[in-house]
């Protein structure tokens, strides 16, 4: 498989992302991240809430939700402050508190997405959804605030503030499945989405692309260097889907013509730069750099580059 662009990668960082990666996957059952204080909601966050609760309760599985949901604060921010960070409200993992500016935005749904995928072990580590940190470094951050932006818009049909990497969380949800993802999501299950990264590439190739993400601008326009990264992880996951359709095609779960229709089906997928993203769509398809990675989402394509794929026997 085709590496994933060239860049300069931390050695530090990347070691620090597997040991991270590795004690996660030596711990116990995670515990719900909370704090010691009994929840005080006032009516006016309440019912965002309920709001929240009604229309997730069925369809995400969070872990620990009620313990979470017990002691949850969420309190007003202040003016100045909203101003001065530009957001309009925030999830701070380590006191289990979400603050949100007055009056209430929808934002309070993509806070309430990251406070229910929260999870502690022993003090030590923390994570929402698709993101873990402890004392090595951390891992996931970009992936995880695009999916929680996927969500808060299929769930609440907020704005997406995140277009980049949600627009990457969304081509990745397609080949993992809707279901399947928000599950690993809520479950805070990050080391199931790197192993099926992995099953059809490489481990280094899964923590790479996971930390390439989290070397987007932080700001919601676009940049060269975000381009580039667009490119270079869309080119990953196209290689990745061929070679889990080869998979299916060998093991005889699906024949060409099957094949040939998820291709196609890909393609359009692909091709949709989602939601009220048109000036990333705009911006990306003008610049010099921008390049078709959808030609390979062809039956031609496929076949001709059949017998040098590796055969992923999952």
């Amino acid at each position: 498989m085709e590496s994933i662009g060239e860049y300069k990668l931390d050695s530090r960082l990347y070691e620090n992302a597997v040991v991270a990666l590795d004690n996660f996957a030596n711990t116990g059952p995670l515990s719900a991240h909370t704090n010691e204080q009994a929840g005080n909601l006032n009516d006016v966050f309440n019912d965002f809430l309920c709001n929240f609760l009604n229309k997730t309760r069925d369809v995400v599985y969070f872990n620990g939700l009620d313990e979470k949901l017990k002691s949850l604060r969420i309190k007003k921010m202040p003016l100045l402050f909203s101003i001065l960070l530009g957001v309009q409200g925030y999830y701070n993992i380590s006191t289990h508190e979400i603050k949100v500016s007055l009056p209430i935005s929808d934002c309070i749904y993509h806070e309430l997405f990251h406070a229910f995928s929260s999870f502690k072990v022993d003090g030590e580590m923390y994570g929402s959804g698709f993101w873990l940190y402890n004392k090595h470094g951390d891992i996931g951050l970009m992936l995880n605030e695009g999916y929680t932006d996927l969500l808060a818009f299929r769930y609440f049909c907020n704005s997406i503030s995140y277009g980049k990497e949600a627009n990457i969380a969304q081509k990745l949800e397609f080949m993992v499945g809707k279901q399947r993802m928000e599950e690993m999501y809520g479950s805070n299950n990050l080391l199931g989405l790197v192993q099926f990264l992995s099953s059809y590439s490489s481990f280094d190739y899964a923590v790479k692309f996971l930390m390439i993400l989290d070397k987007f601008s932080v700001h919601k326009s676009i940049c060269p260097k975000d381009i580039k990264i667009i490119n270079d992880v869309s080119n990953y996951l196209v290689e990745l889907y061929l070679n889990y359709l080869l998979t299916e095609y060998k093991l005889g779960k699906i024949d060409i013509s099957v094949l040939t229709e998820r291709l196609e089906e890909f393609k359009s997928h692909f091709s949709d730069y989602i939601f009220n993203s048109d000036w990333l769509k705009s911006y990306y398809e003008c610049s010099s750099e921008y390049e078709d990675i959808t030609n390979k989402l062809s039956k031609d394509y496929f076949q001709k580059t059949m017998k040098n794929r590796p055969y992923m026997h999952s």
